[in-house]
């Protein structure tokens, strides 16, 4: 019988992800077997989850998402701001707290389970929890997919890293049109992709 702890150990970080397709019955596998086996304060489930998809409307969510982890500053001299790619992935699962004591303690558990089971069918995952203070944000959020490995299976060379951000930049930028920087002035596409889109007044 492999154990949950067996599961975690294959398990890494992932914070980019192919466009390799993900078999919708693998996601629903685990959300199942989740529901399933993690325990519940008298049956409450006193947390809430969404699974946005390939579909073209979770993919506008993903986008918004994207923007609110705007967590810092890489290669300043270019003006690159960093964002969270995890939550651009295949399938990325997001998990909300309620007001309920036990909601933050269940959460947990069910998430570790569902991510062990991700696992332990052949996929990558990565867990995203920067998102501001944004009143509609989720706790966290786990990117699922296929990863992209680093050569070196440990970190990614500065080259790589900036390319591959800018593939993310590159996936936004249709949805950079029209906003416009707290002045009114309506930014270059350059800023726009280096903001991830988004509208400077709201990280007054």
């Amino acid at each position: 019988m492999v154990h949950i702890i067996d599961n975690l150990k294959t398990k890494v970080q992932t914070k980019f992800f192919t466009d390799k397709k993900v078999d919708k019955e693998l996601i629903l596998n685990a959300l199942k077997a989740a529901h399933t086996y993690v325990p519940s304060r008298d049956n409450k489930v006193p947390y809430k989850i969404k699974v946005l998809g390939p579909t073209k409307k979770d993919w506008e969510e993903k986008q918004k998402l994207y923007s609110y982890t705007r967590c810092g500053k890489d290669w300043p001299d270019e003006d690159f701001w960093i964002f969270n790619e995890q939550v651009l992935a295949p399938y990325v699962v997001c998990f909300y707290e309620t007001d309920d004591f036990m909601s933050e303690f269940e959460l947990g558990m069910f998430a570790i389970t569902f991510l062990s089971e991700c696992t332990k069918q052949g996929l990558d995952v990565g867990f995203c929890g920067t998102f501001g203070d944004w009143p509609d944000r989720p706790l966290c959020a786990l990117g699922i997919g296929y990863g992209i490995k680093p050569e070196n299976g440990h970190t990614y060379d500065k080259e790589t890293y900036k390319n591959l951000i800018l593939r993310s930049y590159q996936q936004i930028s249709n949805y950079t049109e029209g906003y416009h920087d707290k002045d009114g002035r309506k930014s270059s596409v350059r800023d726009r992709k280096a903001k991830g889109y988004i509208k400077w007044e709201h990280w007054k």
